[in-house]
């Protein structure tokens, strides 16, 4: 796994280009650290993962970001690279999850919020869709509040069992993709910290 340093983000000696603040998310194969650029200006997400490990679930996960460049409603992608033997994925920061959100209000919603969110969250879905993707893994930790306080969007979390299910041919027309046989999950799972959030708080 990679290297901390106190002066940057070092992957076998490596600078990248991204200084760690602090580890958000730890999975078998990868960790999401939240990183600021060189200058201190750019706050993000970074997930690292090991290459030759889900390669197919990291690069979906860039493809989809990717596709929802434009989405206010989406996170972004902001870099990838690959440095030795890992992958980097710099993303914009989202806010805490809906597993960390239901405890903190002791699992109880308003009426209202419940309203607001199902609809917010069936937004998110539905511009994923009309990019062509399925997330086929939605629950409450891939679910999250925007880093911005001021900003009431849903955003969708980690899109490594999502699968496109249409793209566009020369033409401009979408085209629905032919089933496979057989549909092999394999999910990219995170072990949250208890009590952090993607904000850090």
């Amino acid at each position: 796994m990679p290297e901390m340093s106190p002066d940057s983000f070092v992957i076998e000696h490596k600078p990248i280009g991204w200084f760690p603040l602090h580890e958000i998310a730890k999975g078998d194969v990868g960790v999401v650290f939240k990183v600021t650029d060189a200058d201190g200006r750019v706050e993000a997400a970074m997930k690292v993962e090991k290459i030759g490990t889900n390669s197919k679930v990291a690069n979906m996960e860039k493809n989809v970001l990717h596709a929802m460049r434009d989405e206010p409603n989406a996170l972004h992608l902001i870099d990838y690279c690959n440095v030795g033997p890992v992958k980097c994925t710099v993303m914009t920061l989202a806010g805490p999850d809906f597993a960390v959100v239901k405890n903190l209000v002791n699992q109880k919603f308003s009426d209202a919020t419940l309203i607001r969110v199902a609809i917010s969250s069936l937004l998110a879905i539905k511009t994923l869709h009309e990019h062509g993707y399925l997330h086929r893994d939605i629950e409450p930790a891939n679910l999250a509040l925007s880093y911005n306080s001021n900003n009431r969007n849903i955003f969708l979390l980690d899109f490594g069992c999502a699968r496109q299910y249409a793209k566009k041919n020369e033409q401009g027309k979408w085209v629905i993709r032919q089933p496979r046989e057989k549909v092999v999950i394999n999910k990219w799972r995170m072990v949250r910290k208890k009590a952090k959030k993607w904000n850090g708080g």
